[in-house]
């Protein structure tokens, strides 16, 4: 199943060794044009990118600030006294004051 590394003598490494650099030579050839494709498909890429975002506006930032919830149903804590409902006097401010909606 596994097969045995092979060790080389001094003879076949020298034998093999012209080979051997000359892969070397053709393998980072290859490797500086796949490189050079790269650099190509990326810089296309930045330019697409450049003509797309140049139509893109972001879009305007807008907040919802929520004042209250349920005015109808105040319910009034206090200390050792309990839970009551009440009408506040504020309530009653908000209602008269047109300021958007109330959720």
């Amino acid at each position: 199943m596994f097969k045995k590394k092979r060790v080389l003598t001094h003879q076949q490494a020298a034998s093999l060794l012209p080979s051997i650099e000359s892969f070397n030579q053709m393998a980072s050839v290859m490797i500086d044009l796949l490189n050079k494709k790269i650099d190509a498909q990326q810089k296309r890429l930045r330019t697409i990118s450049h003509v797309v975002n140049a139509d893109y506006t972001p879009p305007s930032t807008h907040s919802i600030s929520v004042s209250m919830i349920d005015i109808a149903n105040t319910k009034v804590t206090k200390t050792g006294k309990g839970v009551t409902q009440a009408n506040i006097t504020w309530e009653d401010e908000v209602r008269r004051q047109q300021r958007g909606f109330i959720l």
